[in-house]
């Protein structure tokens, strides 16, 4: 996962195939990178629509690191929701995270993968953390973390639960004044 560095620049570990970006680089080693160039964006996008699953996880995957052009990758990464590769779903849900004001404008998006059933336990999880903690503080939203909350498994309500103390954390903030 990128890490913001003071310069604006970001430490990523590269030990995810990022290589036809940046050539051929060893195992685990960090590069400082301050932007991807342009052209593989659009071929990241391009290749969320390919006929491979495995091109379609990895772009799904590389558009966690595209932050300054959140909206134009949202949109992609919201129908890579649609894929019937649970990996590329998986993925999609992984770098929506990298994209928190797109969150906030977008928050249907999470509330879908709440209700994705497809979707791991892990990550509706991280799901609905994502909505609580960047989502508008709205009753579909507070719907959708409850329901979810009362879907989930004993082993995995408390992750649940957990967001939804945040969401309500964060309105009670608002009704005070605060954020």
């Amino acid at each position: 996962m990128p890490v913001a560095e003071p310069s604006g620049e970001y430490q990523v570990d590269l030990s995810v195939d990022l290589s036809p970006i940046y050539g051929k680089i060893e195992d685990r080693q960090t590069i400082a990178i301050s932007r991807p160039p342009a052209d593989i964006l659009e071929r990241r996008l391009a290749e969320c629509a390919s006929d491979d699953a495995a091109a379609r996880r990895r772009a799904a995957q590389d558009l966690a690191y595209f932050k300054d052009d959140g909206e134009r990758v949202f949109p992609a990464l919201i129908r890579c929701l649609d894929d019937a590769d649970e990996g590329v779903r998986s993925a999609a849900v992984y770098s929506m995270g990298r994209y928190p004001e797109q969150i906030a404008e977008h928050p249907e998006a999470m509330i879908r993968v709440l209700g994705d059933e497809r979707l791991d336990a892990s990550r509706r999880g991280y799901a609905a953390y994502l909505l609580s903690e960047h989502g508008p503080l709205t009753e579909p939203a507070r719907a959708a973390l409850s329901a979810a909350k009362e879907r989930a498994s004993d082993d995995d309500r408390s992750r649940f639960a957990s967001a939804l103390e945040r969401f309500e954390e964060r309105a009670k903030a608002r009704a005070a004044g605060g954020r």
